[in-house]
């Protein structure tokens, strides 16, 4: 079967399959990464082979070293911001950026604003996200005026929490396509799901990207 294919069909899931997902995506992120750090290890023979190229002619053999070290930089950092918002916000559940998007392609599934979806909120729901407090400096603004901005979020061109000039974002909900009030320009993947699901998620700033947690889900 054609990996378009694949995407195209309808996926026979249960909710609980497809929450697990969601709720524990960030310890396989954890443990992906732990895993990475153990391969990337920078041992004393490593070091010793890199100066003994370099003292015969191969002036770029550092380089290997020095790639491995930003790698595991990136890597460390990943682990940091995690665990960042599961000790803050413990009561919530982080989900990177891409992750939600990988899983949305996975499930059949729409994240998008919540100004757009058209359905009910249980009183649970709305009570748990009117409770959430969120750090300022967590707190992600949209920056529509920048012309040099790099498109970051849909047809935002910047985000940041410093030298706040913008708006908040919005809270963003993901769901079936079905739940949403687009307009008729707007034609998201519209992937069959009968996956019966919604989660309010809370976009954050963290090290100069673009974060979710998830507040509340039925």
């Amino acid at each position: 079967m054609k990996i378009f294919d694949f995407f195209r069909k309808e996926i026979p899931v249960n909710v609980e399959e497809v929450l697990h997902d969601f709720f524990y995506n960030y310890k396989v992120l954890l443990s992906e990464a732990n895993d990475k750090l153990k391969e990337l290890k920078i041992t004393y023979d490593s070091i010793r082979k890199t100066i003994r190229l370099k003292s015969v002619g191969f002036e770029n053999s550092e380089e290997i070293i020095t790639d491995t070290l930003t790698k595991r930089s990136r890597i460390k950092e990943v682990i940091k911001t995690i665990n960042y918002f599961k000790k803050k916000y413990y009561k919530t559940t982080y989900l990177s950026n891409i992750s939600a998007k990988i899983l949305c392609e996975k499930y059949g599934l729409v994240k998008s604003d919540v100004k757009y979806y058209g359905g009910e909120v249980p009183e649970r729901c709305l009570t748990a996200i009117e409770n959430l407090e969120i750090d300022p400096k967590d707190e992600i603004y949209s920056i529509t005026f920048l012309p040099k901005a790099t498109n970051f979020f849909g047809n935002i061109d910047c985000f940041s929490n410093e030298n706040i000039v913008g708006e908040k974002f919005p809270l963003e909900i993901i769901a079936h396509f079905s739940e949403f009030k687009f307009s008729s320009k707007f034609k998201p993947n519209k992937k069959k799901s009968i996956v019966n699901i919604r989660l309010i998620l809370k976009p954050v700033y963290h090290k100069n990207n673009l974060h979710y947690i998830i507040i509340t889900t039925w």
